[in-house]
């Protein structure tokens, strides 16, 4: 028992990776920056490098790098733990970001994530980033999925069953890395535990200290009004003049489907983040989202410790099986699997817009803007293979759009937009991807019927 608590206080062993320094939990100047591998005691498993430290609870713990494809990008880290019995099964993940000016450490230090992912048998990874405070930019989501890709030797994760923790600027993070991971065939994000999020970076920036906006440069690569697109593109929702969620600028949208416990302390002395936090469960509660609000008033206490994560956890644990949405918004500024619609391609740099609700053999796209090709796999529909399809399509940006129906398994007889058959040069089959491709002129609302 004394060894265990005495392990729990200070675990100091292996080398760190940045310099060779002796490995300790505690953070330093040592354990922030940009990630280096020195190549010191690592054992190499591709592009990733890992090795054992000591755990805190469960089964073993790893420290882990993961290296780009291309040759000196940025290298990724973060902890694992894994859970000590696997008895054959695929476990669910939990994936915690750290707040601002923190490491990964910060959820073994300061959170109980280690040990209730221990308790309920489910792997714990802790990303650090590609360098300081920079969990939510475009190339870390890109590097964080990638490495869940590749742990199945360590752990053999259920990638549909995926939930994001995350504090203050990581509970950002975590909501836009999970709606950007919705995917019902590859890597979902199934709930979120999120502690006064910032949802708009830009926002954050123009209320932050010194300290906030250099480190918000230093991952932008500028202030938000000299590259505003890049902290568009790692918010989780864009804020009006107003304060409220833009819901043009919302990937949170994405999220309407996904249970989502948001804590705060309401003794927080500061006011905006409380306001952010209520305003983020307003905007998915008004589009019929499952969120809990978890509210406490604690003025002694702050950061993890006020957030009650073995309750949030158990709300969860109930909704890790949840099916794919049949009606969504698509608000999406990069191409990527949402739900059953894959948004294959945006026009130049604008961010894909549509309401799409589906039904077995009925299809409705309805506002598209930015979207040059969606696609729409009809077997996460209900549609069986070569029954007529119905589709319902609306442009709202006057420009022609390109809608593919996946899993079509013959070419149809024939294609009637408003009742009138379709020249063969506006639709396409490909026999060797089973897909069809209709070409849509721009316009007001289309009704269009795919006969087998």
């Amino acid at each position: 028992m004394l060894a265990g608590l005495l392990l729990s206080c200070v675990l100091v062993l292996e080398p760190l990776p940045e310099d060779g320094a002796p490995f300790r939990w505690s953070e330093s100047p040592l354990t922030h920056g940009p990630v280096v591998d020195t190549g010191v005691d690592w054992e190499a498993r591709g592009r990733r490098r890992q090795r054992a430290v000591p755990g805190w609870a469960g089964g073993a713990t790893y420290q882990l790098l993961l290296h780009a494809e291309e040759e000196g990008g940025p290298t990724e880290r973060a902890l694992l733990q894994v859970p000590a019995e696997l008895e054959g099964r695929r476990v669910p993940l939990v994936v915690a970001f750290h707040g601002f000016g923190r490491t990964e450490r910060e959820v073994f230090l300061d959170s109980d994530l280690p040990a209730a992912c221990a308790k309920r048998g489910w792997a714990l990874l802790a990303p650090y980033g590609l360098s300081d405070n920079d969990c939510g930019t475009p190339e870390s989501r890109t590097a964080l999925a990638d490495l869940i890709g590749q742990l199945d030797d360590l752990v053999p994760l259920d990638r549909r069953r995926v939930l994001v923790v995350g504090h203050g600027l990581g509970a950002g993070s975590a909501l836009r890395f999970a709606a950007d991971h919705q995917d019902p065939r590859g890597l979902r994000v199934a709930g979120a535990v999120c502690h006064t999020p910032m949802p708009d970076l830009g926002v954050a920036f123009e209320r932050g200290d010194e300290r906030l906006r250099s480190s918000l440069i230093h991952s932008m690569g500028g202030t938000p009004k000299e590259v505003p697109k890049a902290y568009a593109r790692s918010s989780a929702a864009g804020r009006m003049l107003s304060g409220l969620i833009d819901p043009s600028r919302a990937p949170l949208v994405h999220l309407q489907d996904v249970p989502i416990v948001l804590h705060a302390n309401l003794a927080d002395p500061d006011a905006d983040r409380l306001a952010d936090c209520l305003e983020v469960a307003r905007f998915l509660q008004a589009r019929g989202a499952r969120v809990v609000e978890d509210l406490v008033f604690e003025p002694q206490g702050s950061g993890w410790r006020t957030l009650g994560l073995e309750a949030a956890l158990d709300r969860l644990a109930t909704s890790l099986d949840v099916g794919v949405p049949r009606n969504m918004d698509i608000c999406a500024d990069r191409p990527g699997q949402y739900g059953h619609v894959h948004v294959r391609k945006l026009d130049g740099d604008a961010r894909g817009r549509a309401r799409v609700e589906v039904a077995p053999g009925r299809l409705s796209v309805t506002g598209t803007r930015g979207l040059h090709e969606l696609a729409i796999d009809l077997a996460l529909t209900g549609t069986q293979p070569n029954e007529p399809v119905h589709v319902t399509w609306s442009s709202a940006d006057g420009s022609e759009d390109r809608l593919v129906l996946i899993g079509y398994l013959r070419m149809p007889s024939a294609v009637h937009v408003d009742g009138v058959p379709v020249p063969g040069r506006r639709w396409s089959w490909n026999e060797e991807q089973r897909e069809l491709l209709l070409l849509l002129d721009p316009g007001g609302l289309r009704l269009i019927e795919v006969l087998p």
